[in-house]
């Protein structure tokens, strides 16, 4: 499977409340990607099971593609509404109530998004790019239904090929072909788990391509991360652990306490959008 393909398709999920996170995530994408970039966030309106949980509005739809435009004209972004999915497979499911928000389980329906790309990436919103996404893209992913590099955590706990499902890269060809994602979703009405869909994926695949670190980096940048993730961690503060969970939009923290300061220009352009348009980020 040749990259071809002149645009590399970008997927994330998730809700206006983290407006800010995809805003940030798909910015530093486009800002480091030597190719245009089709942002597609796949969203719903699941407010009946909380209030919380508007869609992405046109508003922030429409902002967040006139900045990436500014860094490449070619650079779109879309919604897509996955209500209709949600409630077929997975409300009132065994996983319908999880740590996680029911956009987490959104990736597992991309094979029925209309057109999709044979070959695409999925980007969980907690990730920056550091390096050229198209490092990414480029894979040969012919053999396999999808790439994705080992969870810090699982590998140990877990298994030893366990994966992080936060970035992706997606054979959507091969995964309609073996009927993955089908698979997954029965496995997630069936089998209750606290990562339900990195699981699901991670029982169901039949080949997978085990990505380097550097694509999916859970813990420090290093000079060849690609995809700094911001996940869950654990550190060593005697005599106990103690779990973080710091995302990049809070600045603060990700300053002080994880002295990381590799996405301050984004962090200007985004707060002179948020001067600007405060209820998009609120």
């Amino acid at each position: 499977m040749e990259n071809n393909n002149q645009i590399i398709p970008i997927y994330y999920a998730g809700n206006s409340v983290v407006f800010a996170g995809v805003f940030m995530s798909a910015y530093s994408v486009a800002l480091h990607s030597s190719k245009p970039v089709a942002i597609n966030i796949l969203t719903m309106d699941v407010t009946e099971k909380d209030p919380k949980f508007k869609p992405i509005s046109d508003k922030q739809r429409e902002l967040l593609e006139s900045c990436i435009k500014k860094l490449n004209k070619q650079n779109t972004v879309r919604t897509i509404d996955m209500k209709n999915q949600y409630i077929k497979h997975i409300k009132n499911s065994k996983n319908d109530n999880t740590i996680y928000t029911p956009y987490s389980m959104l990736r597992l329906f991309m094979d029925q998004v209309e057109n999709i790309e044979d070959k695409c990436v999925y980007l969980d919103i907690d990730t920056m790019s550091v390096r050229d996404i198209n490092e990414l893209y480029s894979l040969d992913m012919s053999k396999y239904e999808y790439a994705a590099a080992l969870d810090y955590m699982g590998k140990a706990w877990i298994a030893k090929d366990y994966c992080n499902s936060g970035v992706l890269l997606l054979n959507m060809k091969l995964i309609k072909e073996r009927e993955l994602f089908p698979k997954c979703f029965e496995h997630i009405k069936s089998h209750r788990s606290m990562l339900p869909d990195q699981t699901a994926l991670y029982r169901c695949v039949e080949d997978k391509l085990i990505l380097p670190m550097k694509f999916n980096e859970q813990r420090n940048i290093k000079d060849d991360t690609v995809i700094k993730h911001f996940c869950k961690g654990i550190v060593w503060w005697k005599p106990i652990f103690h779990m973080y969970n710091i995302k990049q939009w809070q600045i603060e923290a990700v300053h002080s306490e994880l002295k990381i300061h590799e996405f301050d220009d984004i962090y200007e352009i985004m707060n002179q959008e948020r001067e600007k348009n405060p209820s998009l980020f609120d």
